[in-house]
């Protein structure tokens, strides 16, 4: 078909694209540039920019130089565009649609054809390309089908069908005459491994304390970075390391394909730990305000200690309870702030319970109910929950199709590896394939912890338990002295996020809290809506100290002007 064009519109792009290592070899991007710039001298086409890409085809938003071709064609008005082979161009129906969009001509440089799929005129050339694209869809999804089945029988034989996550490594096996990749036990970082689960277990570190511990004990990502505690939040969730996998949304056991690092006893505890949940107890007690007390000089966490006092008058000994940081970081951070090798508040004076006690009791106290305050706050949370309840469908919507696109795109990578594990010359594909899928991983990681703190919100919340617990509000003063130190726990995990703690005689100005002050060296962070309710009590409380103020002044002024008045009566008078 002879192909139209003129001197006026002659600008054009090149496309090229190769999806694997082996089409490089048949469909390189060397020959596909050498056939658009023939094709375009023989057809007095001037072709201004290049867009060269590596990438699969088959999913949406997975070609970057495609998208950045179309943005360029729009804003610079690019009437064609020159390709090798018509799956290159486009390989899904989106993608079609999208370039069919921009008005541009299409030219084939293999074919020496060219056609405008928007021009009637040229219906055969657009059906036969348009036919190609069916057919190159249907590979895909076929190509697709098959590592889909394969993976599912795998699971289902307790093989673990992705990169293994960290800890482990592979190990190649004679299987069956045929060698094959084992998943196995990383020296170097299962021992680690095992070593945060076992930390972690003892409850006597936050996410960021054991991030920093694992981080000087040398604990490193596969590729030797520095892992975030977000990470290891990530691999304590994972049940991989006891021997078992998600996949699908499913949970499957390994059948013994690959040694546990873990047992499920010890995975259980970490479980609990980190759902605040745990019963481990430290300094062999388990303290009334075991991990609500936070140190505001360094931020970790304030402990109980028992210690022994015998008194002068009866000669007994009585036993009280103190409360210290744990002064968990490292020498350097605090010779750095403090220029002594531990916290300030890891020494005396400490703080005994009795103090917070009354610290807490008088807080408690402050929070104002009436049923005025009672009717607008209940109206404002409900509000608040139908809202929240709202977005927080629209995000767990946004996310499982997140999921989704990943899963699509690890069914691609895994082929990838599964051909370049059969070729040692392409340990650089593979590597570059295994790290891609760490990451889509990482972010699927990322996606269920986000999923469950989501649906673990809407299920611990409903308007029922709001008004529970504006009821319990009214009389929460009474039962909050008279609980037990478990209850009491339980209490403070309903009312307080967490408790700062710092030097005695020293106030604190909370860390995005400019406008609050705390009068005393403790500073509750208050969970709702006692957080609003102790607003309206301290705002009720000033009006109250005003008010009494101005009486007392008021008062002070009358009394004045009395006496002053009987002192005017004392002076002597004109005679009338």
């Amino acid at each position: 078909m002879e192909v139209k064009s003129s001197s006026s519109d002659n600008r054009a792009v090149a496309y090229i694209r190769v999806s694997t290592k082996g089409q490089d070899e048949k469909f390189s991007p060397e020959v596909q540039e050498d056939s658009c710039r023939q094709y375009a001298r023989n057809n007095h086409l001037k072709i201004i920019k290049e867009f060269r890409e590596a990438r699969s085809g088959w999913k949406l938003n997975a070609r970057v130089e495609f998208y950045k071709m179309l943005d360029f064609i729009k804003t610079q008005k690019i009437l064609n565009v020159i390709f090798a082979f018509g799956d290159r161009i486009s390989r899904n129906t989106e993608d079609y649609v999208l370039l069919k969009g921009t008005k541009v001509r299409f030219h084939n440089a293999i074919s020496g054809t060219s056609f405008d799929p928007n021009d009637p005129n040229d219906f055969e050339e657009t059906a036969a390309f348009e036919h190609d694209q069916v057919d190159a869809k249907k590979s895909s999804a076929k190509t697709r089908r098959k590592v889909i089945d394969s993976q599912s029988k795998k699971v289902e034989k307790g093989e673990y069908p992705a990169a293994a996550p960290l800890g482990y490594t592979y190990k190649p096996e004679m299987v069956g005459g045929k060698w094959k990749n084992i998943i196995s036990v990383d020296p170097e970082r299962g021992r680690f491994i095992k070593e945060l689960f076992k930390l972690y277990s003892t409850g006597e570190y936050t996410l960021r304390e054991i991030t920093e511990k694992m981080k000087s004990l040398g604990l490193r990502s596969k590729h030797d970075r520095v892992l975030m505690h977000e990470e290891i939040r990530r691999y304590l969730k994972t049940p991989f390391y006891y021997g078992r996998f998600r996949w699908g949304g499913k949970e499957y056991d390994n059948q013994g394909t690959y040694e546990p690092i873990i047992s499920k006893a010890l995975f259980d505890t970490v479980q609990e730990v980190l759902a605040g949940k745990s019963t481990v107890v430290k300094w062999g007690r388990d303290f009334k305000y075991k991990g609500l007390l936070q140190c505001h000089l360094c931020g970790c966490a304030m402990v109980g200690d028992e210690q022994n006092k015998t008194l002068k008058s009866t000669g007994k000994t009585k036993t009280y309870v103190y409360y210290h940081c744990t002064s968990g970081k490292k020498t350097e951070f605090y010779q750095a702030k403090f220029g002594q090798d531990r916290c300030p508040l890891y020494h005396r004076p400490y703080y005994t319970e009795k103090e917070v006690d009354e610290f807490l009791e008088r807080e408690i106290e402050s929070l104002y109910i009436d049923p005025e305050t009672y009717g607008w706050v209940r109206q404002q949370l409900e509000s608040d929950y139908q809202n929240l309840k709202e977005l927080n469908e629209a995000e767990i919507e946004s996310l499982k199709k997140e999921q989704s696109r990943i899963d699509g795109q690890e069914s691609s990578l895994i082929l990838l590896i599964a051909e370049a594990s059969r070729d040692s010359a392409k340990d650089k594909i593979r590597g570059l394939a295994e790290k891609k899928v760490e990451e889509l991983e990482s972010r699927k990681a990322e996606i269920e912890i986000r999923l469950e703190e989501l649906q673990r919100g809407e299920e611990a919340v409903s308007l029922e338990e709001i008004e529970d617990t504006l009821e319990l509000s009214k009389a929460l003063k009474d039962k909050y002295l008279a609980a037990s130190p478990e209850k009491r726990r339980k209490l403070n995990n309903l009312m307080f996020r967490n408790v700062l703690v710092t030097e005695k005689n020293s106030l604190i100005i909370p860390e995005g809290e400019e406008n609050y002050i705390s009068a005393v060296p403790l500073y509750i962070v208050w969970n709702e809506p006692f957080k609003s309710l102790w607003e309206i009590g301290f705002i009720h409380g000033m009006d109250e100290a005003k008010a009494e103020a101005r009486e007392r002044a008021e008062t002070e002024k009358s009394a004045k002007i009395k006496k002053w008045r009987g002192r005017r009566d004392l002076n002597s008078r004109p005679l009338a």
